[in-house]
């Protein structure tokens, strides 16, 4: 019997199989349609999706999610929602989080506005290019090539490219915030931008388009308040932790979001959509 610490506030009854087990996380797909959720320990935490349990020792391969079960009095609820905190991002906060994205060597030359790709050598050296472009693609020509060139790009269960324009869509939810604008134009290029960076990978479509919906994980969303109104001390912290997710997942979508943020909303290659 699983001892259930905590559940997110976002999910879908059904009967699920697994569909990717690591050690910290089981990953589970609705028999029915597209939906997932993951059993996952207290080191990932909270989630829209996830079920945060005391161990994996002991789970099934197919799990039944009711009403019911979902609604127990005693187990906490994770609240995924970052649209509930007021947001407003000071400068020197900004440039903080420009400095540690910085520091990793793997993802500087991403952060950095005087970098230039060089003709690829090594598998490496192609992926670094071809991020490189896409983001400048994105920001500076065409909007949905720039997408094109990052679907599914990348190592992993979900690659780089795809963690990279999640983080993109929770920026242009966090742009919205920060303006205080109800935008219906920025629900057309969120849109756009789901639609165009779907692809084959079933878990990268799902967290895509719980960016699309803005619900992220916990960690981001501890992040994402800490921008707005913790010291410096506390977004330090907040920034390692939601560094830890995945291989370089959660680095990527930090990228996409800063790189988001950063800029004046809309920038020019969306003015054409």
């Amino acid at each position: 019997m699983l001892k259930i610490f905590e559940v997110g506030d976002y999910l879908i009854p059904g009967q699920y199989k697994i569909h990717s087990e690591f050690i910290h996380v089981v990953n589970y797909m609705n028999i029915s349609d597209d939906s997932m959720f993951s059993l996952v320990t207290p080191e990932v935490g909270g989630g829209p999706y996830n079920i945060v349990v005391e161990n994996l020792d002991n789970y099934n391969q197919e799990m039944v999610l009711t009403k019911e079960y979902l609604k127990q009095n005693d187990v906490k609820r994770s609240s995924s929602n970052f649209k509930e905190v007021k947001i407003q991002i000071p400068r020197e906060k900004l440039e903080y989080f420009r400095e540690r994205l910085l520091e990793n060597k793997n993802l500087s030359y991403l952060i950095d506005d005087q970098a230039k790709p060089n003709q690829p050598i090594s598998f490496d050296d192609h992926l670094k290019y071809q991020l490189l472009e896409g983001k400048r693609v994105i920001f500076e020509e065409d909007l949905l090539e720039g997408i094109e060139m990052l679907r599914g790009l990348g190592r992993g269960l979900t690659p780089s490219g795809d963690d990279f324009l999640m983080g993109m869509m929770i920026g242009i939810h966090l742009k919205m915030l920060c303006t205080r604008q109800i935008d219906s134009y920025r629900d057309r290029i969120l849109k756009l931008i789901l639609e165009n960076s779907l692809g084959e990978n079933e878990l990268s479509n799902w967290f895509l388009k719980s960016a699309f919906k803005g619900l992220v994980s916990c960690r981001m969303k501890n992040f994402i308040k800490v921008l707005s109104s913790g010291s410096l001390n506390d977004l330090k912290e907040a920034f390692e932790e939601q560094s830890q997710v995945g291989y370089s997942s959660g680095l990527d979508q930090l990228v996409g979001l800063y790189e988001v943020i950063k800029r004046e909303y809309p920038w020019p290659t969306l003015l054409s959509h």
